[in-house]
């Protein structure tokens, strides 16, 4: 068996389900998706879930809290490329502390203007030579 790290969204999902012993029909059902779509995202037929089911996928099986950023980590690695350039998926890869910070700020509610102030600081620091 591979390593978590290894694997893709759709074997680490059925890896934590196993893991916390819920057979597919009840958790399909528990999710309110069929057996047959839950098994096509395990498997890697399907593209990743949804936030909104990895969370409830999160509160049916009581994931713990690196369960779950694992889930919404290997769910990114297939879709991100979707909606973030190129360029800063990379400088994310290459940054994990970048996550961490992210989640830290969607956690306390920041929001745009926050991000703003970070960038404004970030330039003027460019600018002075930091």
């Amino acid at each position: 068996m591979r390593r978590p790290e290894e694997m893709t969204f759709g074997e680490y999902l059925r890896f934590i389900r196993m893991e916390h012993k819920k057979t597919l029909r009840a958790t399909a059902g528990a999710l309110d998706v069929t057996p047959a779509y839950l098994s096509y995202v395990e498997s890697g037929k399907s593209a990743p879930m949804t936030a909104e089911r990895i969370e409830a996928l999160s509160r049916y099986l009581v994931l713990t809290d690196r369960e779950l950023e694992t889930l919404y980590d290997k769910a990114a690695q297939g879709s991100v490329r979707k909606c973030v350039p190129e360029d800063c998926v990379e400088y994310i890869r290459n940054n994990p502390e970048i996550v961490e910070c992210l989640r830290t700020a969607r956690v306390r509610g920041e929001g745009g203007k926050y991000w703003r102030q970070q960038t404004l600081d970030l330039m003027r620091r460019s600018s002075e030579g930091r």
